[in-house]
């Protein structure tokens, strides 16, 4: 793989510079579901940057930031296994490998209640960092791409979820 984590394999040739937001739908889509890809890509690379995997980055990610989650920050292990979509043994695992890390506090009120899990000091410093580094590389992204398609793309989304926009089947 040639380019950086976050960067077009050339970038003297920009890959999307003829999408605007008046594209069709398809190119649309197509640069949409190229920065999904590569916003994956260097959200990977970020999380390699501290010794995560992407799934563990997640996880910090979800602990820090649940819904509904006690101010004191223990998040259940079944919310957690829920957000990731993983069965209860991959859940355990991946909490493990973060506790073996010393990036999360695991704990069982009752012998065979419900666990939970919380970030630790060094868990909060991981994630902030992972955090600071994709900010700096999405807003490279962004300067790539151009002013305006971001919002352009949030648009294009928000119009075909919302049925305001006809999809493919109008445009063949």
């Amino acid at each position: 793989m040639t380019g950086s984590a976050t960067g077009p394999e050339d970038p003297t040739d920009p890959l999307w510079a003829s999408v605007t937001a008046e594209s069709d739908w398809w190119q649309l889509n197509a640069l949409l579901n190229h920065l999904l890809l590569r916003i994956l890509r260097l959200e990977s690379h970020s999380a390699g940057e501290v010794d995560v995997t992407e799934r563990q980055h997640k996880a910090l990610l979800f602990i820090k930031g649940a819904p509904s989650a006690p101010k004191d920050g223990w998040v259940p292990l079944q919310m957690l296994r829920r957000y990731l979509l993983a069965d209860n043994a991959t859940a355990a695992q991946l909490v493990g490998r973060l506790r073996d890390k010393g990036l999360v506090a695991v704990k069982r009120p009752a012998r065979n209640g419900p666990a939970f899990v919380r970030l630790t000091p060094a868990g909060k410093a991981a994630l902030a960092k992972i955090s600071t580094l994709n900010r700096n590389a999405l807003r490279e992204l962004s300067a790539e791409i151009g002013p305006g398609m971001m919002p352009a793309l949030v648009g294009h989304i928000t119009r075909y979820l919302g049925g305001g926009d006809p999809g493919p089947d109008a445009r063949h």
